[in-house]
C-alpha cells in the first residue's frame, strides 16, 4: 500500500480576515493509494450554503468513488462540483473557485478553476507555480499588455474560469509532477497569494516581477516544522493587513517527509515488456504495410495487363479482326479470373474490370463461332449465335457489336435465302426447266452480291 509507505504531513491555515464569514474551505482524504487534496474560495452571497464547503466536498465525494490522477477523471470531479453547485443555486446563484491536488504519493497531478494557486519548495527554492484563471496570469503570460505586469493584484480576483459559470468550464489540468522528499506543496487562495506576491513581509508594492515568491521562500527557510512555515506566513499577512485589507484566506503546507518508492526492477521490467512488445508490433505493422504494397503493386501491375489487351481487343474488333479480339479477351479473362475481389485492393475496378472482360470474351467468342458456322454453312446456327450476340450486346450497351451482329443477321438471311433458291434452281435444272432454274440462280446470285462475299459471288 502506498499510504503505508510514504509520510505526508498535512497543516493549514484558515482566516476570515476582515470579511463577516468565512469564505474558503480546505479538506483531504487519504486512500491506499491515492490521496485528494480540495481547497475552494467562495464568491457569493448565500446565508444557507456555503458554495466553498459544498464544492469541496462534491470533488472529495467523487474521488473516493472513482480515485484516479487520470486527467479525465480529475476534470470529472471538477465539473461534478460545478453541477452540484448549479443545482443548490436555487435563492442564489453559487459561485467559488475549486483546486485540486490528486497524488500516488510518488507524484501529483492538480486542476483548478479560478485563482487558488499551488507552489511547491524544494532545497530552499520555488521549484512550480501554478497558474490562476484570471485576468492577473493573462497580464503575467503576457496575453494583456501592462506596465506593471502581473502586480496588479486588483486583477487577481477577476476570474475568467470558475464554478457556477454559465458555460462549460475550461478546466486546466497538469502534466504528472514528481515528488521530492523533503520538499512541501503550498495551496493558497487568492487573498493570500496576491498579497504576498505584491507585498511581502514589508507590506509595501515594490516587489519586481523577477522576485515574485521570495518572500515564500524566506518563510520556508526560516522554519524548522510545517506549523512554523505557516505562522512566517500567516505574519506576513499580518503585515500587509496594516497597509492593505485582507480578506478570507487559508494557507495549506504539505510537508513531503517520504515518497512511496516504486519497485524500480518491476518498473524497468514492465518497460523492457512494452519495448519488446512495440518492437514486436512494430515489425508486424511494417510486414502488414509490406504484404498490403505488394499485394497492391501485383494488383496493379495484372489490372494494368488486363487494360492493355482489352484496349487490344477494342483496335481489333474496329478492324473486324474478332479471331484477334477473341484471343485478347480470352488472355484478359484468365488473367481476371485471378484477380482476388476480397483483399480490399481497387476492389472496384476490379470488380467492373471483370464483367467487362468476361462479357466481351464470351460475346466475341460466341462471334468467332458464329462465322465459323456461315464458312461452314450452317446458317442456322450462326443465326441463333448472333441473336445471342445481338441481344447480349444490347444489354451491356456494346453499340458496335450490335450493329455487327445485325449486319451478319442480315447477310445469314441472304444465305439462308440465296440457298433455298440455289436449291429450286437445280431442281428446275434437273427437270429441264433450264429458263426457271436460270432464273432463280440470278435472284441467288444478287442476295449474294448483297454480302459482299466474293469467294462465294465465284462459285456462282
Amino acid at each position: 500500500m502506498r499510504r503505508l509507505n510514504s509520510l505526508f504531513e498535512s497543516d493549514y491555515i484558515s482566516e476570515k480576515g476582515l470579511e463577516a464569514k468565512e469564505r474558503t474551505y480546505f479538506a483531504y482524504v487519504p486512500l491506499s493509494n491515492y490521496v485528494c487534496y480540495a481547497v475552494a474560495e467562495g464568491y457569493d452571497d448565500s446565508v444557507d450554503i456555503r458554495s466553498e464547503r459544498l464544492a469541496v466536498e462534491s470533488v472529495l465525494s467523487i474521488f473516493q468513488r472513482e480515485p484516479s490522477m487520470r486527467a479525465s477523471k480529475i476534470k470529472k470531479y471538477i465539473n461534478y462540483a460545478n453541477d452540484q453547485l448549479k443545482a443548490h443555486s436555487t435563492r442564489n446563484k453559487l459561485e467559488a473557485s475549486i483546486f485540486v491536488v490528486v497524488s500516488d504519493y510518488t507524484r501529483i497531478r492538480h486542476a483548478g478553476c479560478g485563482s487558488v494557486k499551488l507552489f511547491m519548495v524544494s532545497d530552499n527554492q520555488l521549484a512550480y507555480e501554478s497558474k490562476t484563471q484570471t485576468r492577473y496570469q493573462d497580464i503575467v503570460d503576457g496575453y494583456i499588455n501592462e506596465d506593471d505586469r502581473g502586480l496588479d493584484v486588483g486583477e487577481a480576483n477577476n476570474l475568467t474560469q470558475y464554478l457556477g459559470k454559465d458555460k462549460k468550464l475550461e478546466i486546466a489540468v497538469s502534466k504528472k509532477i514528481a515528488l521530492y522528499e523533503n520538499s512541501s506543496l503550498v495551496m493558497m487562495t487568492c487573498n493570500a497569494w496576491n498579497k504576498l506576491l505584491a507585498y511581502g513581509s514589508t507590506g509595501i508594492n515594490n516587489i519586481s516581477p523577477d522576485k515574485r515568491g521570495v518572500e515564500i521562500i524566506d518563510a520556508y527557510e526560516e522554519a524548522r516544522t510545517n506549523s512554523e512555515f505557516l505562522l512566517n506566513l500567516e505574519e506576513m499577512l499580518l503585515n500587509v493587513q496594516q497597509v492593505q485589507i485582507v480578506r478570507s484566506y487559508t494557507i495549506i503546507s504539505v510537508a513531503i517527509k517520504k515518497t512511496f518508492k516504486e519497485d524500480t526492477a518491476k518498473i524497468k521490467k514492465r518497460r523492457k515488456i512494452l519495448i519488446i512488445v512495440g518492437i514486436i508490433l512494430l515489425v508486424l505493422i511494417i510486414i502488414f504495410v509490406v504484404v498490403i504494397l505488394i499485394i497492391r503493386h501485383n494488383d496493379r501491375v495484372a489490372l494494368d495487363e488486363i487494360i492493355e489487351l482489352d484496349r487490344e481487343g477494342i483496335r481489333y474488333s474496329c478492324f473486324g479482326n474478332y479471331i484477334k479480339a477473341s484471343e485478347r479477351y480470352s488472355s484478359a479473362d484468365e488473367l481476371a479470373k485471378k484477380l482476388n475481389t476480397g483483399n480490399f485492393q481497387y476492389t472496384k475496378e476490379k470488380r467492373e474490370l471483370i464483367r467487362k472482360v468476361r462479357d466481351r470474351a464470351a460475346l466475341f467468342s460466341a462471334i468467332v463461332e458464329a462465322d465459323n458456322m456461315i464458312d461452314l454453312s450452317s446458317y442456322s446456327t450462326a443465326r441463333n449465335l448472333y441473336i445471342y450476340i445481338r441481344n447480349e450486346a444490347d444489354e451491356h450497351v456494346e453499340l458496335e457489336l450490335v450493329t455487327v451482329s445485325r449486319g451478319k443477321l442480315r447477310t445469314i438471311n441472304y444465305y439462308i435465302e440465296a440457298a433455298n433458291l440455289t436449291s429450286l434452281g437445280e431442281m428446275y435444272e434437273l427437270s429441264g426447266l433450264y429458263a426457271q432454274a436460270l432464273l432463280n440462280y440470278n435472284k441467288a446470285l444478287k442476295l449474294i452480291e448483297l454480302t459482299d462475299d466474293y469467294d462465294e459471288r465465284k462459285s456462282f
